[in-house]
């Protein structure tokens, strides 16, 4: 049985539009307070690895799972609260959307900490150190 933890297929989730504010732009007019990874690093995400996107009023993680051309589509992994749209639901970004970024590996290890704070309780976030410039290092 599947619960909010358990991701599903992308290739059976049809994408849910949603309207993403431009991480760039706002990065470009509060540059002493806002940052965003590498325009290099927003333009070579994998899939497994995971970037932050915004809504309007929302900010979530989503996991790539597929790489097209100059988009990506990826799985909502957070649980939103003002936004109707069901954790793992497939969504459409672009670099240009993308706040912050994690590896797969830190991705893995974000979740491997969160089935732990399940099943024995704790942070989930504990030691977790997440960087830009990491998806292209690992």
């Amino acid at each position: 049985m599947k619960n909010q933890y358990t991701k599903k297929s992308s290739s059976t989730t049809p994408i849910v539009k949603v309207s993403l504010r431009n991480a760039e732009k706002l990065a470009d007019k509060h540059p002493d307070t806002f940052t965003i990874p590498s325009l290099a690093v927003r333009t070579h995400l994998q899939i497994g690895d995971s970037a932050k996107v915004s809504s309007r009023n929302e900010r979530f993680w989503v996991e790539v799972v597929e790489v097209l051309a100059d988009r990506y589509i990826g799985e909502v992994a957070s649980s939103l609260v003002t936004l109707p749209i069901p954790m793992w639901s497939a969504i459409a970004f672009g670099p240009e959307h993308i706040i912050s970024v994690m590896s797969a590996r830190e991705t893995e290890e974000v979740w491997r900490r969160r089935y732990m704070q399940l099943v024995l309780g704790g942070s989930c976030y504990e030691d977790v150190q997440f960087t830009h410039e990491s998806v292209n290092n690992p």
